[in-house]
């Protein structure tokens, strides 16, 4: 995507605004995520990753 975006758009001199990555945040509402349809198969990646992190500071304590 950042390719076609590069050629589509900045290779043609249309404008641009740098954002520090920082800046780069949105916020969502509790409401939209209470409701947020996710699929079984990123919840589990999700999960993944939190065990992973969690074993990764067991290990650092010990």
């Amino acid at each position: 995507m950042e390719d076609k975006v590069i050629k589509m758009w900045m290779d043609k001199g249309l404008p641009t605004t740098k954002v520090p990555i920082d800046a780069n945040v949105i916020k969502i509402p509790i409401e939209a995520m209470a409701n947020l349809q996710v699929e079984q198969a990123v919840k589990d990646k999700i999960a993944e990753f939190e065990s992973v992190k969690l074993r990764k500071k067991k290990t650092g304590y010990v």
